[in-house]
């Protein structure tokens, strides 16, 4: 079906489809493919009309809000803050710090330098 050969009513109509699709599986590409247009259209519908702009990133923050809900709720707090949330490791070389341990190889290698 191209677009151009739509009305308004038919236009606005595939439209809500694809909104109604877009929340359960937020890809533009399928959306598009869903309701029987060009991902192209999808894209120049979004970037022509403000409101179906905006009500596309509703159907995308609901979906992300409905599987937000699903998850643990540590993955959430790791995905929503890395920085203070996400596994940390503490690394270490024949029971030293990496830093000492880097501190000991770098000065073995001066030492092999120096010696040849």
């Amino acid at each position: 079906m191209a677009s151009t050969a739509l009305t308004d009513d038919e236009r606005d109509k595939l439209k809500q489809l694809f909104i109604d699709y877009f929340e359960d599986v937020p890809v533009v590409k399928y959306a598009a493919y869903y309701i029987g247009i060009a991902e192209s259209t999808a894209y120049d519908w979004m970037a022509q009309d403000e409101d179906f702009r905006s009500c596309v990133n509703q159907a995308k923050s609901r979906w992300a809000r409905k599987r937000a809900k699903q998850t643990k709720a540590e993955f959430q707090l790791e995905r929503l803050d890395k920085e203070v949330w996400r596994e940390q490791k503490d690394i270490t070389t024949n029971g030293e710090s990496i830093v000492t341990a880097l501190v000991q190889f770098i000065g073995e290698d001066d030492s092999a330098d120096t010696a040849s």
